[in-house]
């Protein structure tokens, strides 16, 4: 399943996000999950994207493998937290 899909109307673009809440190592489960949803849905009009964010330090080595093969991105807690960052205080830069 996805837990959100962000639709980007200008750019053709549908992000499918599954998101966890693990410590430590989140495991290849959550791409199978993402993967799942994504053949189980049409975006014909869209260009997609599958993302899986987790609150995890790293992944396993079997999730690192398959999202490399799936094309799925991951994404650890710090990494999201830079990114939340970046995008609310990009305005503010001089």
């Amino acid at each position: 399943d996805a837990d959100k899909v962000g639709y980007f109307e200008n750019i053709k673009t549908a992000i499918m996000v599954q998101v966890k809440k693990h410590e430590g190592t989140t495991d290849d489960w959550a791409v199978q999950q993402i993967k799942a949803f994504k053949a189980n849905h049409n975006y014909s009009d869209y260009y997609t994207q599958m993302w899986v964010i987790s609150s995890c330090e790293k992944y396993s080595e079997k999730a690192l493998n398959e999202a490399e093969t799936a094309g799925v991105r991951l994404i650890n807690g710090n990494e999201f937290a830079r990114m939340i960052l970046d995008a609310g205080l990009e305005g503010l830069r001089l």
